[in-house]
């Protein structure tokens, strides 16, 4: 726009060169003063006009140059509010999904917190029951050097243990006790023994006058531990037992439990 200005204004100049050159010619070759007058005069409006007319077109070139200068920095305005726009949105988005992610963390965090709480949660309850147990059986231990089989406290242990039903026997071989199924066997007990004593039951092994074979005051019975641990009392026939081994039996029944006799 700039080069349009210069270019406008030399020829506006070379315009009032060409008037004045005919001036100076018209005055050469007139001798009279009127025209000569006359002829300056025209020549002056005329100037004036063409100076005139410059000026207008000086004006209006400035004026687009102007409207375009604020076009340009008004297209820069948007294309920078455009830009920040632009940088606003991504940055929310940025936020939301680092929020959104945070968030996803913390609850799966709190699911493994509480997980893990009800997974403690669970297994002390499981060692307070074990404990309940060992401790009702610790509360009638068998004295040894005593007959376990006529002391009182044995009568009070098996007195827990009220069945009226049929009893194991060497001849029936299987019953369904107060816990199911019961069958018998008759093995070396003296590695279950050890076993229990690692455990910290401490009570006299002996075998009844009947032939089951006892721990304490409690006959000795297999089981599945995954059902019932090791320590576990449990009622059978034969009287209040406690669990001391198990057996493969268990992957056909569960439930059954086996009784160490001697028979």
């Amino acid at each position: 726009m700039k080069a349009k200005t210069k270019t406008v204004i030399l020829s506006a100049l070379a315009v009032i060169d060409c008037i004045l050159g005919g001036i100076v010619i018209s005055t050469s070759f007139t001798n009279d003063s009127h025209t000569k007058s006359v002829e300056v005069k025209a020549g002056a409006n005329y100037i004036d006009q063409s100076v005139s007319n410059v000026g207008n077109d000086i004006m209006i070139t400035m004026e687009a140059e102007k409207v375009s200068k604020e076009l340009e920095e008004a297209s820069k305005k948007l294309a920078a509010e455009a830009k920040a726009k632009a940088d606003a949105e991504a940055k929310a988005k940025a936020e939301a999904a680092a929020k959104k992610k945070a968030a996803a963390e913390k609850k799966a965090a709190a699911a493994k917190k509480a997980a893990e709480q009800k997974k403690a949660a669970e297994a002390k309850a499981k060692k307070q029951a074990a404990a309940a147990k060992n401790a009702s059986y610790k509360k009638y231990v068998a004295s040894v050097g005593k007959d376990i089989e006529h002391s009182e406290v044995y009568k009070q242990v098996q007195a827990k243990n009220p069945w009226k039903g049929t009893k194991l026997t060497r001849s029936a071989g299987v019953v369904k006790g107060p816990s199911g199924k019961e069958t018998y066997y008759n093995l070396n007990m003296s590695g279950v023994v050890k076993i229990m004593r690692n455990q910290g039951i401490k009570d006299p092994y002996w075998v009844r006058s009947d032939g089951v074979k006892m721990l304490g005051n409690y006959v000795m019975v297999a089981a599945s531990f995954d059902i019932r641990p090791r320590g576990t009392i449990v009622p059978t026939s034969l009287g209040l037992g406690i669990v001391c081994d198990t057996g493969t039996f268990i992957y056909s029944n569960p439930t059954q439990l086996d009784i160490a006799v001697a028979w």
